[in-house]
């Protein structure tokens, strides 16, 4: 019976033993997953951070293409722009010169017709008829 006793004791302390390491087993087990949890929580949190990073980068890359090849049209089509910015310069002196020429020519006109209504009307008042 002693043996037993002995035995019972030592099976007790064991049980004893395995429940302390099962204790300290799911202690560390909920210390890690706290670990994993948080470096989880991290890594979404740098994810996005980098995914709103990256489409502000795309934004900007894409916009700073678009404005390259607009400058490149435009840079292309320049001279083109030029030129027909030099024939309505022309064009626009040439009407402004025709515009010139027939408003003096129109006050020319004007002049010569006040002219004669002034001689008919004073030769009508000067001639009498009998």
């Amino acid at each position: 019976m002693n043996s037993l006793n002995s035995e019972i004791k030592h099976l007790e302390e064991e049980r004893a033993s395995i429940r302390k390491d099962a204790s300290e087993i799911r202690s560390q087990k909920t210390k890690f997953m706290d670990e994993v949890n948080a470096y989880n929580k991290s890594k979404s949190e740098i994810e996005t951070k980098l995914s709103y990073e990256r489409r502000k980068f795309d934004e900007a890359d894409s916009l700073i293409k678009t404005n390259t090849n607009r400058l490149t049209e435009i840079d292309k089509n320049l001279p083109n722009h030029k030129i027909n910015l030099e024939s309505l310069q022309i064009q626009k002196a040439f009407s402004e010169s025709q515009l010139s020429y027939f408003k003096n020519k129109i006050n020319t006109l004007r002049e010569t017709e006040k002219s004669y209504d002034e001689n008919t009307s004073t030769s009508a008042n000067t001639s009498h008829f009998p």
